[in-house]
């Protein structure tokens, strides 16, 4: 298939496998597996560990050796995590399971970005993953009603048939998707070194120095962060997203619960309402991505720091609307507003980095993108459920506002950067 078609199918169809699993998952774990409180914590900090711990390797690989296989790997390793969870409810295997997880999102991770830019260019790709993210809202939202529909008949059943189906997407892919452009961090070194045809000797040489390639990979990436201003402006920023993102998924609900009275016209039971809140937040956030698409200038940083600015304030002011209101209908309003903006954020920044690293090293610079990203969730999860525990959920969600409140000195800073960048290549 052609790149773009591709890109934008693997993302619906991911999310809509996935998305049959998301909104049972803890439930099956409870009343399938019997985990307690503890250990449904531990197993979303054994996937953190476990993105944290690959996900810079995995970036190497994917600029060692080739984007597409990175990919493949990743999608049938989260398959094959959910199949083991589906046939097997056993606590030992669900830990394992998740273990594959959390590798086979780092194998994705900076993987997948790379590769798209890689076969349609850096500004195509800019707006292409804005239309990514609306695919994936729409996949998620079908798997959501899957997902219940499937639960009613068994709780497990969901797990099961969403990880068949990444599966099948795994095979499908090793078929259909293509690599016309990748060029290999050590072949761009080769060439770049005058380096002709290798005769046996080299090639024997390149077969045992993989772990020299890859560290030699590594290292490139950490150079170009330090020697480019604006690319370590950016890994700061990602920091600052990612410490908000774990406070308020894991905790949102629990505030709703314990601070309000739910609505009562209807009957319907909190568990109808948060499905409605999450419909809500995935429609709009289509939408929004579709906005941002049409009216922001994609190949301008200066224009997109402006953007995120202003999405960014508003990601601020729904979530702090949400912590210390008292109705119902406008802390839904705070928190749908922090979500959807949330979900603009994702792809415009991800199409601002990408156009700022060299393309032999850009699955690498991308997955350190992921490894601050996962940190930043490891210490802002802990903290601002510190909050919560010693103060209120109501304090919590401040403090969750607060902790993006640096982004936007930082999207000042690196404004100011991208524009004297563009002077000087005028000049």
């Amino acid at each position: 298939m052609p790149a773009y078609p591709l890109f934008l199918l693997l993302g619906a169809v991911s999310a809509l496998f996935v998305g049959m699993i998301d909104p049972i998952i803890a439930v099956y774990y409870v009343q399938v597996v019997g985990l307690g409180p503890l250990q449904l914590v531990l197993l979303g900090t054994v996937v953190e560990v476990s993105q944290l711990l690959f996900e810079v390797p995995t970036g190497v690989v994917a600029d060692l050796y080739s984007r597409r296989l990175s990919v493949i790997i990743g999608v049938l390793l989260v398959g094959a995590c959910f199949v083991v969870q589906g046939l097997v409810p056993v606590v030992a295997a669900i830990a394992l399971a998740e273990v594959l997880r959390g590798i086979g999102a780092t194998f994705n991770s900076g993987a997948l970005e790379a590769w798209i830019a890689d076969e349609i260019g850096e500004d195509r790709a800019a707006g292409a993953y804005l239309r990514y993210a609306q695919t994936r809202q729409l996949g998620a939202l079908a798997g959501t009603v899957a997902g219940v529909a499937l639960a009613g008949v068994a709780l497990g059943l969901p797990v099961l048939i969403g990880g068949v189906g990444m599966l099948v997407l795994g095979v499908f892919l090793v078929f259909a998707m293509p690599e016309r452009n990748f060029v290999s961090s050590r072949q761009d070194d080769r060439e770049g070194a005058g380096g002709g045809p290798e005769g046996a000797p080299a090639r024997r040489r390149r077969r045992l120095g993989g772990l020299r390639d890859a560290a030699a990979t590594f290292l490139r990436g950490l150079e170009e962060v330090r020697s480019r201003p604006l690319l370590g402006t950016l890994m700061a920023l990602w920091l600052v997203f990612a410490l908000s993102t774990e406070g308020l998924d894991r905790l949102w609900e629990a505030h709703l619960l314990t601070g309000f009275q739910f609505p009562t016209a209807g009957g319907f039971s909190p568990v109808f309402w948060f499905g409605a809140i999450n419909v809500a937040f995935m429609l709009l956030s289509v939408g929004a991505n579709e906005v941002a698409r049409r009216r922001v200038d994609l190949t301008d940083d200066a224009a997109v720091a402006r953007s995120l600015f202003l999405i960014s304030v508003l990601r601020i002011a729904g979530v702090v609307l949400f912590g210390l209101t008292v109705g119902f209908g406008l802390a839904v309003f705070g928190y749908i507003t922090t979500e959807v903006m949330r979900r603009v954020t994702q792809p415009l920044f991800v199409g601002w980095v990408n156009r700022h690293v060299e393309p032999r090293t850009r699955a690498t610079l991308l997955s350190m993108g992921g490894t601050v990203d996962a940190i930043g969730q490891l210490t802002g999860g802990p903290m601002i459920g510190l909050v919560g525990q010693l103060l209120s959920l109501r304090a919590a969600m401040v403090a969750v506002g607060l902790t993006l409140v640096p982004a936007l000195p930082l999207l000042n800073r690196a404004r100011r950067q991208a524009e004297q960048g563009a002077g000087q290549k005028a000049v």
